[in-house]
């Protein structure tokens, strides 16, 4: 069981940049960060929303090679005051980063409680990725029971104190209690959740592309419905050699990568399997 964090933030008025808004999403802080006023935004594009963090990390931890560069950004909820879900799932993606590592928290607060929640590593490499939280844990652990403010807080992460930027898009955010599903946010496109499960007819994967090939290569699939997902390959002989899936997804169209650059020429087997559905496809690795 991860561990569940609480903590109360005090964001300073006087020292607080103005951040112009977009799409409710309001500016609050930068957790001792200094912030670089004049880069750091958001703005909503077709996919979703982005959220520009630009400046300078506080920090010198760890024997001085940690340094953090922090934003956070709230939405109220409170004419709708939804209950706390099973699980949050930020569906996110980096486009760009200086920093060596990228982390992303959720926060709830209803009238009297405020709740962080633990870091969630946002990959470098530009790809979709949905971040789940085991907020149930919330409600269990602090009665949390509703939430009137939601607030996401982007982490960059270096081993020193230079300048830090990172900029990652978000294109929903949704909770998900006894398999139904609640979006609190599609952040402004009010088509692509509808458009997305219009084409999610079935269980889908795809040929890899290219194929042949080397070293690497895409696999792209399609899950209709919220579930636990594995993508494994294996050689000829049946052994598995890379796990590249194994995590509870949201329903959606992904794309996966194997690098076999540490594997012998030859046949393998990339095998699928979300719920009771499973399917297996051949590809060919010529160095």
């Amino acid at each position: 069981m991860k561990t569940l964090l609480f903590f109360i933030f005090i964001f300073s008025v006087f020292s607080l940049p103005q951040i112009p808004s977009e799409n409710d999403w309001k500016f609050v802080g930068g957790g001792g960060s200094s912030i670089d006023s004049a880069k750091t935004k958001t703005f909503v594009k077709k996919e979703g929303q982005v959220f520009c963090g630009y400046g300078w990390p506080f920090g010198g931890f760890q024997g001085a090679s940690y340094w953090k560069y922090q934003t956070t950004w709230v939405k109220e909820f409170w004419n709708s005051f939804p209950n706390v879900p099973d699980t949050t799932i930020v569906r996110i993606r980096c486009l760009g980063t200086n920093s060596t590592a990228l982390k992303m928290v959720i926060c709830m607060q209803d009238t009297n409680t405020y709740v962080y929640y633990f870091q969630q590593t946002i990959q470098q490499d530009s790809e979709w990725q949905d971040l789940v939280w085991d907020t149930k844990q919330i409600r269990d652990v602090f009665n949390l029971q509703k939430f009137g403010k939601l607030y996401m807080v982007f982490m960059g992460i270096n081993t020193d104190s230079t300048y830090m930027w990172f900029n990652v898009e978000v294109s929903c955010i949704k909770g998900k209690t006894k398999g139904v599903e609640t979006i609190y946010d599609n952040f402004g496109n009010t088509t692509k959740i509808s458009d997305q499960a219009q084409n999610l007819k079935s269980f889908e994967l795809e040929q890899n592309y290219p194929n042949p090939f080397n070293p690497s290569t895409k696999i792209r699939y399609s899950i209709p419905v919220a579930g636990f997902v594995s993508l494994k390959v294996c050689d000829i002989s049946g052994k598995e050699v890379q796990t590249l899936v194994n995590e509870e997804k949201t329903a959606g169209n992904y794309e996966a990568v194997f690098n076999a650059s540490n594997l012998p020429s030859g046949v393998y087997f990339y095998r699928l399997q979300a719920g009771n559905s499973v399917k297996t496809n051949k590809m060919i690795l010529l160095k």
